[in-house]
Formats: C-alpha cells, structure tokens, sequence
C-alpha cells in the first residue's frame, strides 16, 4: 500500500491513499504522523512526500521529514522507501547529490508525474539504498539539531524535558508530555530520546529513582512562602518543569500565589520590590539573546560578571527585601571557571542544566534532577536555620539609624560581618578543622551588638571628672553606669552597692540593667541570670575565643561551643531590647533623638 502525505494533486496511481500532515502548533509533527501511519496502514510500503507545502502548513521540510524517517527505531518506518514529489520545477540534480539521498532509498519526481514517471521513481527508490550510506546519512542528521543555533539553547531546551522526564520516571508516568512532542521532531533529539530507554540496567535506573524520590521528600526541608522564578525561555518548558518539580516537593498544587515566573531583568525588579516573602530565587544567568550568543565569557571568568542574570544577583543582594535570599543559579555553562566566578557574585549555589550530549541516559537524567532538588534541600535548610539571625541584624540597624546614625552604621557593617560569616554552611571538613567555629564567630558578633545598643539607649554626660550614662524612663533619668576621671578612667554600675570601681568597663552589667530597667526580666535572664550556665554572658565567657579551657582538672573553666538555641536566644534578646526602645523614643517618653 502507497501514503501520500499531503499532495495538492492526485497521483496516477490505483492504490494510494493521500493523508494530511499532522500539526503541533507552528511545528509538523513529523513523529506522530509516522506512526499514525503505521497503526492506520500497517501494509503501508512506501511513502511519497511533497517537495514544499503551502506557507501556512507549519515549518515543512522535506529533508527533515526524510531523517525522521531514516533514523526512527521502528524498523518498519526507517526501511519504508521515499519519493519526493518535485516543486513547480524539477528538483535540481547538483542540489540531490549534495544532501546525499541518492543511495538511502529516496526517488525523486516532478510535480504532477506521469504514471510512468512516477513508477521510475518508486523503482529507484525501492532498489537504490546502501546500508553504509543510510549509517553515515544518520549519522549526520543526528549530529547536530536543526533548530537551535547555540550551545546554551540546546541545554536549555533538553534540561527541561530531562527536569519533566526524571518526575515522570518518579511518578511512574509512561506517556510523552508536550515538550517530548516537540523535541521528538527533531532528529538530534529524536535520537537521544530513542536512546535514553536501555541505555543501562533497569537496576541502575531503579537505584536513581530511589534516591531522588528520597532528596524529593525530605521533609526537612520546608519550601518558603514565595519562589522566585526567573527565566527568559518559559515557553521552551521550563514553566511546566519547574511547576512540576516544586509541586512534588511541596507536595502540593502550586498555584501563582507560591510561584512567580518572569522573564526579564525588568520583571524580577518589579517583583522583588514588592514581595517581601520571597524565600528562594532560582535564576538563570543569560536572560538575554546577547548572553547566549557571547560565547567568549565561557572562556574566561572575568567575564561572568557581565551577564544580565549575574547583574540581577548583585541588584538583589542591595534590595532590602531580597538581600538575604538564598540564590541558585541555573546555568546552561559547566565550565568550572564559570561556575566558580558565579559563586563569587553573591549567589549561594548553581545547578548546571543538562545538555544532551551530557545527560543521554536515564540514570543521568535523574542524577540531573537530583542535583538541583538537592541544592534547594541545602539552601532552603540553611536559610531556615540562619536567615533570620542576619535579617533581624539588619532591621535592628535599621531601626537604630533612624535616631542615631553612628551606632546604626557600626550595627549595619555587623549584620553584614554575619552575613558574610553566614552566607554559607562550613563544609564538613572545614566543620571538623573549626570545631564549632561557624556558630562561635556568629555569637560573638551578635553579642557584640548589645554594647552599641546600650550606647544607643543611654545618653552620656562628661565632666572633667566624672562621666556618666542613663537612660529616660516615663520622663525619668534612671543612671546605669558612672565612670570616674583619673590617670584613667575607673567604672562601676550606679546605684549598685556590690559594685566596685574597676578599669575594665561593665558592658554586661550595663545591658543587664537596661533590660531590667525597662522590665524585660525575661531577656534578662536569657543575657544574664547569674545562675544559668545557658545565659548568654556565661556562654560568651565559655567560648574557646574567649576564656573557655578545655578541662585540665584543675579548676579552669570548661570550653563550650554557643548552639543554634543560644544564638536564637540572644538575637531574640536584642530585638526585644530594640523595638522596646524604639516603642519608647516615639512615644517620647525615653531619651530624645540624637
């Protein structure tokens, strides 16, 4: 039996049956109509294809639907001999040699052929195939895609039918989705697609999927409110990928309140300045056609910083309301010099997009899969852990500035040494060189901040022999601490008879007594209750940095490393103590402003 394809005339032939192309948007669906034929005419023998079709018909090819045909795996199709029914004109003969159909089983005809004619073609087609030039034909059309131009385009096409192909794999899912429609008819990806199935043990697959469905429900890892997506090919798949992913890893239906999809530098400023619940940005870094086509910044680091997705990094870490979101860059590049110079521009960590020369097999495409799942585990783990510490920091400083610049200034650059401090987790070998460094550096610099706050709410008087801070309570000067002029200058706290004059100021007795004052006796024992060995002041004197000694039996106080707890607590601490003073100063009834 004889198919003829969309042919605007009627052949002189007694058994052929002429069909319409089948079209997927403003793609021929060159697969799907192929095997429609087949289940439609299972005695189909050969196949007689137009030379051109009418300008509305889709991208039509004739030699792209002669490779879809050449290479497919179904041996029914790729041996079905072709005739190319001519244009207006007879297809010319140097243009036949040089795309080399002329030994792969394909006749050629002019438009509206005799019977005689067109018997000769058929003829020709069914005789004229060597199997060494049907290998070597596929072989070019395979070797390259015949839609996209750059390398950075063919990684992000694939990478989001892999990121859609490996949720399918978890959830069991058999049927293409519409991204595999598209690809399926392009014969580089076509064969890629073809090959993924049996590429390795079904062993090896099964281990794959195992692990990714354990990064993908691990429910220690809490998605935040809002996900930023920024992507200037969402059409290509990406939409649909990333709403799948995120909706198996929240294990729920993602609706536009959850995630917010954009596709310029231009719509993720509007976004960012005014959503202030964003809790995770996944950004890709060429968001322009000028990125993807300034191939030289793969070759070069330097370059990286140049690109409009790294440009958008830096404007988010300058944004209040995004400054410390965590970042994960999506990068169609794995040079590693490209993906170390991305680690340097404020984004926390990057996940490369598979190209398909790279990830070609299932065990690959999960592998892919997982590593981005896993990337926002950590980040998002993390930020749980640390991004309130370093926000609340910034907003204390924040609130001090508005009345007292110099200390809001000294506030501001410790938020920012804690965010740089916390930017990212130690690794687990710097973890066992540090011995708990991370989170005892992070303590000392919070603690630090009480001294700037006590300056802050106390106002200080000088006299050539006397200075003296204190603090305005309900109209009220209450005196926190007194220092006395000498040679030099000896403190002690006011109205305290235990306390003695000594050299050493009395910072912790100050800050004590200001929670006191303003009858925060909750803070103050988490600061300072003489007998708890989990105050903050006890776990500041503890630290190795500071006095703490491992214990030598002989009475030296024993070395502690501060926890997440004591950190939570002390922050919590100074955050009380600053919206208590600021509740104060707008009600006028602490000291004025500086």
């Amino acid at each position: 039996m004889i198919i003829s394809i969309s042919l605007k005339f009627t052949l002189p032939l007694d058994k052929c049956t002429n069909i319409e192309m089948d079209l997927y948007g403003d793609y021929i669906d060159y697969h799907h109509c192929l095997y429609n034929i087949i289940d439609q005419y299972p005695n189909v023998s050969l196949l007689i294809l137009p030379y051109c079709m009418d300008h509305d018909s889709g991208r039509y090819s004739y030699s792209d639907f002669i490779a879809q045909i050449r290479m497919d795996k179904n041996n029914i199709i790729s041996r079905l001999p072709i005739v190319i029914c001519g244009g207006e004109e007879e297809i010319n003969e140097e243009e036949w040699d040089k795309i080399i159909f002329s030994h792969i089983g394909v006749g050629i005809t002019v438009d509206r052929p005799s019977a005689t004619i067109l018997n000769e073609a058929i003829e020709y087609a069914k005789e004229n195939r060597n199997e060494i030039a049907v290998e070597k034909y596929i072989e070019m059309v395979t070797s390259k895609s015949f839609s996209e131009t750059y390398s950075h385009d063919q990684a992000n096409r694939w990478g989001a039918y892999a990121l859609k192909r490996a949720i399918s794999l978890v959830n069991n899912i058999s049927e293409s989705n519409d991204l595999e429609c598209i690809l399926l008819n392009d014969p580089y990806y076509k064969n890629i697609i073809q090959n993924l199935d049996g590429s390795e043990s079904e062993r090896i697959v099964d281990r794959k999927i195992n692990s990714l469905k354990s990064k993908i429900y691990d429910r220690k890892t809490n998605l935040p409110e809002k996900i930023l997506i920024v992507e200037d090919q969402l059409e290509d798949g990406w939409k649909s990928a990333y709403t799948e992913l995120f909706n198996i890893i929240g294990n729920t239906i993602m609706d536009n309140e959850l995630v917010i999809f954009v596709k310029t530098v231009e719509e993720a400023k509007i976004k960012i300045q005014s959503c202030s619940d964003i809790g995770l940005i996944l950004l890709d870094v060429r968001l322009t056609e000028d990125d993807r086509r300034w191939t030289h910044q793969d070759e070069s680091g330097n370059c990286v910083d140049d690109l409009s997705g790294v440009k958008l990094a830096k404007y988010i870490r300058r944004h209040h309301n995004t400054r410390t979101v965590p970042i994960i860059a999506a990068t169609a590049s794995s040079k590693s010099w490209t993906l170390e110079a991305l680690l340097e521009q404020g984004i926390n960590s990057y996940w490369v997009k598979g190209h398909p020369s790279i990830i070609n097999t299932n065990a690959l495409v999960l592998e892919s899969t997982g590593d981005l799942v896993g990337k926002v585990n950590m980040v998002m783990k993390w930020s749980f852990i640390t991004k309130s510490w370093v926000d609340d920091l910034y907003n204390i400083a924040d609130i001090v500035s508005k009345t007292d610049k110099t200390n809001g200034l000294i506030l501001e650059k410790k938020a920012k040494s804690l965010h740089a401090l916390l930017f990212k987790s130690f690794t687990p070998f710097t973890k066992t060189l540090s011995a708990g460094l991370q989170w005892n550096m992070a303590f000392l610099e919070i603690f630090s901040c009480m001294n700037d706050l006590s300056s802050w709410v106390c106002e200080k008087k000088q006299t050539k022999s006397k200075i003296s801070w204190s603090m305005k309570i309900n109209g009220t000067l209450h005196r926190v601490v007194e220092g006395y002029i000498d040679d030099d200058v000896k403190w002690k706290v006011a109205d305290s008879p235990k306390s003695k004059l000594k050299y050493n100021f009395p910072d912790t007795e100050i800050a004590s007594k200001i929670l006191l004052n303003y009858g925060m006796i909750p803070e103050q024992n988490i600061f300072n209750k003489k007998d708890d060995k989990q105050s903050s002041v006890k776990i500041r004197n503890s630290l190795p940095l500071i006095h703490g000694k491992y214990n030598d039996g002989y009475g030296d106080q024993k070395s502690i490393d501060a926890t997440e707890d004591n950190i939570s607590d002390l922050v919590s601490v100074l955050r009380s103590l600053t919206n208590k003073h600021s509740e104060m100063l707008i009600k006028g009834l602490s000291r004025d402003s500086k």
